[in-house]
């Protein structure tokens, strides 16, 4: 199988953020597929702006990429199916994918992904994958969390190998990738496993940290387009496509 990330992979102790060490690798060929590891990162971020708060033995890392921009709204996506894939062995609990970059395990957040696209003037595109899984840490402890949290420790009593985890990780999204680049329907099995569909939810359109405000609208989730936009219907019972944004928990 043709390897996509992982023929290197860097580890680093304590960085600023895995993906600030990415973007100054982004435009050399031979680093397309490095994955940068961190075990602690001090300036770690999530969407939006948001502080990626991690209290210890999680997997923290960025890669590097190198696609068509058709596939600009469903990268995320297949990251986090293979976040999915990696974890749904290791537990029993119900798994499912908020559009458009978060892992859920019975509701409550595990992994997040963010995707910095670097676009120039041809039909493909760089991107750097920040990538956080919560492996051995009790995010449940953490007050500034804006939704819940588990970890892999906290759902099976057990530790786990971070490094063992990341290369499976690694296997399982050369697999994914090349079934994404390969078949037109592979967004079929993202949306098969998608949180909320076929429920009235919130999308937050804006989200601001620092103040707290923000633009909603109510929206009945129907799928996910085969660009990986989210299909919803509005409450004028008006189909449209969301490509930006996040579904809100139903409690937040």
């Amino acid at each position: 199988m043709k390897k996509i990330i992982g023929k290197k992979i860097l580890f680093y102790d304590t960085v600023t953020s895995t993906m600030d060490l990415a973007k100054k690798l982004v435009g050399d060929v031979n680093d397309i597929g490095t994955i940068i590891v961190a075990k602690n990162q001090t300036q770690g971020r999530g969407s939006n702006n948001r502080k990626w708060i991690s209290n210890g033995g999680d997997a923290l890392f960025s890669f590097i990429l190198k696609f068509s921009i058709k596939h600009i709204h469903l990268l995320a996506l297949t990251t986090s199916y293979s976040i999915m894939q990696i974890i749904k062995p290791e537990t029993k609990s119900p798994l499912q994918i908020k559009w458009p970059n978060d892992v859920l395990v019975d509701g409550k957040k595990i992994s997040g992904v963010l995707v910095n696209n670097f676009v120039n003037n041809s039909d493909e595109i760089w991107a750097v994958v920040g990538v956080g899984i919560n492996v051995n840490s009790n995010p449940e402890n953490i007050i500034d969390l804006i939704y819940p949290a588990t970890s892999m420790k906290n759902l099976t009593n057990r530790k786990f190998n971070v490094k063992n985890f990341i290369e499976k990780f690694s296997e399982r999204f050369n697999k994914d990738y090349l079934s994404l680049i390969s078949d037109d329907n592979f967004y079929q099995k993202i949306e098969s496993h998608l949180y909320s569909i076929g429920e009235e939810n919130i999308i937050r359109n804006i989200y601001n940290c620092s103040d707290k405000k923000t633009k909603t609208t109510k929206q009945k989730i129907l799928g996910l387009n085969s660009d990986g936009t989210l299909l919803v219907e509005n409450m004028n019972g008006i189909t449209e496509s969301i490509s930006s944004g996040e579904i809100a928990f139903l409690n937040n």
